[in-house]
């Protein structure tokens, strides 16, 4: 994760934006109860939820960390520690294995939610815009250090990964390279029998016996030497 300066300047997070959350802190914390419920019947729509969501217990713990969660955006306090937190957040979704498409889909919920309730506290459409930026900005670094986490943990898979694939191939090459070592001895030491052969071949036509039989077992030979010669230029 980057540092916390650099993330919220490149999301323009400023000191008005904090001002604006905290003003809707009070509102916000009014509309907890009702923000856990209409959250859970969103996500309860997600294929296989009931894998995450599988017990009374889980659902209440989740519905209060849900809840938590929510009025930690309007605390106004900002810190590493909020940070961290919205990052193991990420991690405990990676480690449930739960696709990075159902943070972001649940996330789209909670911003429509947030401009309904702008929408009937504030009846001023230029500072509920003024505000509902604000919101945007903190609901995006939200998503931006949870999906993070998801980020981290593919880089790890693939520098794993590329690892293990560098070693097999360094392996692969090194054990290719034996081999061709040996077959280029045994080609050397072929090339030696097929000239030797050839020799004692032609040694046999000078003789004078079976003269057709003595060409023919040369020119095998010297056939033979022939092949040895390309595959070893090869």
């Amino acid at each position: 994760m980057e540092s916390i300066d650099k993330i919220k300047a490149h999301y323009n997070f400023t000191s008005d934006d904090v001002k604006n959350l905290v003003s809707l802190r009070e509102v916000m914390d009014k509309r907890r109860g009702e923000f856990v419920e209409e959250f859970y019947e969103y996500v309860k729509n997600f294929d296989n939820a009931s894998d995450f969501l599988d017990t009374d217990e889980v659902i209440s713990k989740h519905q209060d960390a849900i809840g938590q969660w929510f009025l930690h955006i309007f605390n106004g306090e900002y810190s590493i520690a909020y940070f961290k937190e919205l990052e193991m957040v990420g991690m405990a979704h990676v480690k449930i294995n739960l696709n990075a498409h159902y943070v972001n889909a649940a996330m789209y919920f909670v911003k429509r939610y947030v401009d309904g309730v702008l929408a009937k506290e504030i009846t001023d459409e230029k500072e509920r815009g003024y505000i509902a930026r604000s919101v945007d900005k903190m609901l995006e670094i939200n998503l931006d250090v949870m999906t993070s986490s998801y980020i981290a943990e593919e880089k790890r898979k693939i520098f794993i990964s590329q690892k293990l694939e560098g070693f097999m191939i360094t392996v692969a090459k090194r054990f290719s390279h034996g081999l061709n070592i040996v077959l280029v001895l045994g080609l050397v030491a072929l090339g030696v029998l097929a000239v030797g052969l050839f020799g004692y071949d032609v040694s046999h036509i000078f003789t004078g016996e079976n003269l057709e039989e003595s060409l023919l077992t040369t020119l095998g030979s010297l056939l033979m030497l022939w092949v040895v010669i390309e595959l070893v230029d090869t």
